[in-house]
């Protein structure tokens, strides 16, 4: 039976992964709490002992790992995976002299995670289904960012978060944040517009309204991707270049970020760079640059961009200025952190992950999913840099499940 998007909108259920009786399935009701730990890592957040603790995500994810600790199906690839940073990391740090402490901090929940987001998914019907509630979860956050929005702009009251532009931003703190956890449901609405135009539209209309030069920029790379058509191309291409010169350009903080850049690149002493997000992307990347430099192969080990951006800028004046230290936790995206944190190895294995799983020439939803999942890591290629927030485990064993079912199903359909 092939595993497709029907035009009545229902998924068909291809295989499970692994099959499972009715009694161990996820029920409807586990499924949106699930999903909703992919949402709440701002809203559900609280500091214990100085951690950021994701009192909805965090507990869901030990809650089940407690219950099902003696049925759970764990890949083998996660094993091996969790190894790899663990090994990488016990001689990254020996060999920089770095502290054990900030890679256990990551390891353990980001191991915990990762299994139990494996599990989960690998118990309910099929990948559609999962995909389908995280797409109806996105619709409703997109309404509550709408109704926010106009409240804040009618009323001056806000909702949910103390955001003051006029942007949405919905269950996050700010709208490139949310951004990068709608982007994939918003690449499915414009790949599946028709099938659901109302939804679809929402969701568009409300990643457009966070204003995010990053949702924008990723946005536009997507398209490219999505419509490989030459001819598709041609009328795109002209369209993105005049949304860049004469809506981004033309945009504030946009136009500030360029001119930093062109500081930076002229020679200009950091401390004369005001961007902070220009700021954040110099300093980590040199941080990272540093790193891959004292450590090769291996980086900083886990948890360890940190201590090397102390390190770099210890004999620096740019110590004093208001600003340092920005982002230095999170290496202020995803590649920066992973190119400082598991050396050229592991860059090279994250990138290798992200070709392999992607799928670019199928008519069935696997290509949807595999897109869609994408350009949440494009997102965060540009910025944001926490390996378990804002869904990133789940886009990432998503992208994999999803790879494995459409390799089931090439090899039936060949049969």
């Amino acid at each position: 039976m092939e595993s497709i998007y029907l035009h009545n909108r229902e998924f068909v259920n291809f295989n499970r992964v692994p099959s499972l009786s009715k009694s161990e399935a996820i029920p409807e009701w586990l499924l949106y709490i699930f999903i909703a730990t992919v949402f709440s890592k701002e809203i559900g957040t609280v500091f214990l002992f100085g951690i950021e603790y994701d009192t909805i995500g965090y507990t869901f994810s030990i809650l089940y790992f407690i219950y099902y600790l003696n049925r759970l199906h764990i890949s083998g690839y996660i094993i091996a995976f969790a190894l790899f940073l663990l090994i990488n990391s016990i001689l990254a740090k020996t060999y920089l002299s770095l502290s054990f402490s900030p890679f256990f901090k990551q390891w353990v929940p980001l191991s915990l995670i990762l299994i139990t987001t494996f599990d989960f998914i690998s118990r309910c019907d099929n990948i559609k289904r999962v995909f389908r509630a995280y797409m109806k979860v996105s619709y409703y956050t997109a309404i509550i960012g709408i109704v926010q929005l106009l409240v804040k702009f009618l009323f001056g009251i806000k909702l949910l978060t103390d955001y003051s532009f006029y942007f949405i931003d919905s269950v996050a703190r700010e709208p490139s944040h949310y951004a990068s956890i709608i982007l994939p449901a918003c690449v499915c609405s414009i790949m599946t517009f028709k099938t659901n135009k109302l939804r679809n539209a929402v969701i568009i209309l409300a990643t457009l309204g966070t204003f995010s030069t990053t949702a924008y920029a990723v946005l536009m790379v997507m398209l490219v991707i999505i419509y490989l058509n030459p001819v598709y191309l041609l009328l795109i291409l002209p369209f993105l270049y005049f949304i860049y010169q004469n809506v981004l350009l033309g945009y504030d903080k946009f136009s500030d970020r360029i001119s930093s850049m062109n500081l930076y690149f002229s020679g200009t002493n950091m401390d004369n760079i005001t961007n902070g997000t220009s700021l954040s992307f110099i300093t980590n990347y040199e941080t990272a640059e540093f790193s891959v430099k004292q450590s090769p192969l291996i980086g900083s080990g886990l948890g360890g961009h940190e201590e090397m951006y102390h390190r770099y800028f210890s004999n620096s004046s740019f110590r004093h200025y208001y600003l340092y230290g920005l982002n230095s936790l999170s290496g202020h995206s995803l590649i920066i952190r992973i190119f400082s944190e598991w050396g050229l190895l592991g860059t090279g294995f994250y990138i290798f992950f992200q070709i392999k799983t992607l799928i670019l020439n199928s008519g069935t939803f696997h290509r949807v999913i595999s897109i869609a999942c994408l350009s949440h890591f494009l997102c965060k290629f540009l910025k944001l840099g926490g390996y378990f927030d804002y869904g990133t485990p789940f886009f990432a064993i998503l992208m994999w499940l999803n790879y494995q079912d459409y390799r089931r199903y090439m090899r039936v359909k060949r049969k």
